[in-house]
């Protein structure tokens, strides 16, 4: 019986260890998860998302300042006709 108790309290011991490992990983990830949660962060989805939306909103803002350059172009032709 004697030989057999180191062997029963290192397995006892190796279990126990185990469980330990797998809770501070578990409350490390959820440490973790909610300090990330803090920060606002968004998912990569989301961002390629808002990326998208950003390339068309600009492509629209380029097209719209050439319509007013060509605008005021042809107010200035129309201006300078009128002074005639």
């Amino acid at each position: 019986m004697a030989k057999g108790l180191p062997t029963q309290l290192f397995n006892q011991l190796t279990a126990v260890s185990s469980n330990l490992q797998d809770e501070i990983k578990r409350n490390a990830k959820l440490a973790v998860q909610s300090q990330l949660n803090r920060l606002n962060l968004i998912g990569r989805e989301e961002f390629d998302i808002q990326s998208a939306v950003l390339t068309r909103s600009r492509q629209k803002i380029s097209e719209l300042e050439q319509q007013v350059e060509q605008l005021e172009k042809q107010l200035k032709t129309l201006m300078t006709e009128t002074e005639k």
